[in-house]
This record gives C-alpha cells, structure tokens and sequence, in this order.
C-alpha cells in the first residue's frame, strides 16, 4: 500500500513531491530496463519448468508477470523469485492457470 503522506526531494530542479512505491529514478533506483532483466534472469532460475509461459513487463519499477501456468503450484517460485530483485516496488500477478486436460 501507498504511503497517505508524500515524501519531499529536492533539486537543483525545485522541490519534488513523491510517495513511498513511486519509482523516481535517482542515484539509488535502478532504471526499469534494468529491472526487466534482472526480473527475467530470475525467472530463468526459477525452476517453474517448461510448462510455464509466464512475461515480465516493468514500468516505473512495478512488475506486470502475465501468461499461463500448468499447475497452480508453479505461481509460488515464481513469486519469490521477482520479489527477490532489488528496486520494484510493486508486483501485478497476472497469471493465469491452464491445466492440461487429461489424454485418454
């Protein structure tokens, strides 16, 4: 959740105001380009295997994972894994679960 109070920065620019969460690029913040490859070598590292079909979007340091699943027991590692990368603020789960039917 967002902080209700906006946090104060200044520069040679004038006085900025932000809340806690917003990615405001400084010397600190790491740059979504960035972000999206980190976000994508942890995926790789998972472990989620090959049934998962799972993207990463970054925009303003909040991660947008998006795609399909086989089994609802993958979503966890993958969790983990990007909210192990340093720098995003916020995590959509878009993520579906398409379960394989059967062959008889």
């Amino acid at each position: 959740m967002v902080d209700p109070f906006p946090c104060v920065a200044y520069s040679h620019r004038g006085v900025f105001f932000y809340w806690k969460g917003d990615a405001m690029l400084g010397r600190n913040q790491v740059s979504d380009k960035d972000l999206l490859k980190a976000v994508n070598q942890r995926l790789m590292r998972s472990g989620s295997g090959s049934q998962t079909r799972v993207t990463a979007t970054v925009q303003k340091g909040m991660v947008t994972l998006t795609g399909s699943l086989q089994y609802a027991i993958q979503r966890n590692p993958i969790m983990k894994a990007v909210q192990s990368v340093p720098g995003i603020s916020r995590i959509v789960d878009q993520m579906i679960l398409v379960e394989k039917k059967p062959q008889h």
